[in-house]
């Protein structure tokens, strides 16, 4: 499979109509789900990802092409969320079509149309941060560190994008945010004593 999904990439650019992966990788996904095997899962996940990687590359996708991409990987993602009786399965596709369609989405605001107007580049960055805050807030619910990480990680991305788009020095973004991290530390530990003391029966 492996195998497969390299000479795929290799020949992106080439003149074959559809990855050979987009056989395969299909094929995969239903034997973890039949078989309830997390390893190919992610090896099934992953193959998916990079047939629609392969789509973007072989036909230039760029712009709102590329948010199609996601829009697909998000598709996928709800159907991954929704097998049912696929159990751990279920949650290791949905976390990897999330992660993909969460670079589809991040990469189309950076090319195209997006990248030569300053309007529509500033909309993504705006939506680029509510989802981010929506990824902390469903990996919070719903106990996925994973996805409430990388939620973490997407938002501090989309903020500083945001900031240097609105003309913002690097060197201020990073003071921007070692303050905002210096706060919530600060808040983080006074929550922290707070609840040791309601949990020891004193009153803070």
């Amino acid at each position: 499979i492996i195998a497969v999904l390299i000479g795929d990439l290799m020949t992106a650019q080439g003149a074959a109509p559809i990855p050979v992966a987009l056989i395969v990788a299909p094929v995969v996904v239903a034997i973890a789900v039949r078989w309830h095997a997390a390893f190919l899962a992610h090896i099934g996940a992953g193959s998916i990802l990079v047939v629609l990687l392969w789509f973007a590359i072989h036909y230039n996708l760029q712009g709102w092409p590329l948010f199609g991409i996601a829009g697909v990987a998000a598709a996928l993602a709800a159907a991954g969320r929704w097998l049912p009786a696929a159990g751990p399965v279920s949650r290791i596709l949905f976390s990897w079509f999330v992660v993909g369609g969460l670079l589809f989405f991040i990469a189309a605001g950076y090319t195209g149309a997006f990248d030569d107007n300053t309007v529509l580049g500033l909309g993504h960055r705006v939506a680029w941060i509510a989802l981010s805050a929506a990824l902390i807030t469903f990996g919070s619910f719903d106990r996925q560190s994973l996805l409430t990480g990388l939620g973490v990680v997407s938002l501090i991305g989309a903020a500083c994008g945001l900031l240097y788009d609105l003309g913002l020095d690097l060197i201020v973004i990073s003071l921007v945010f070692l303050g905002c991290s210096a706060a919530a530390l600060v808040v983080g530990l006074a929550l922290r004593r707070g609840r040791s003391d309601g949990a020891n029966g004193r009153v803070p």
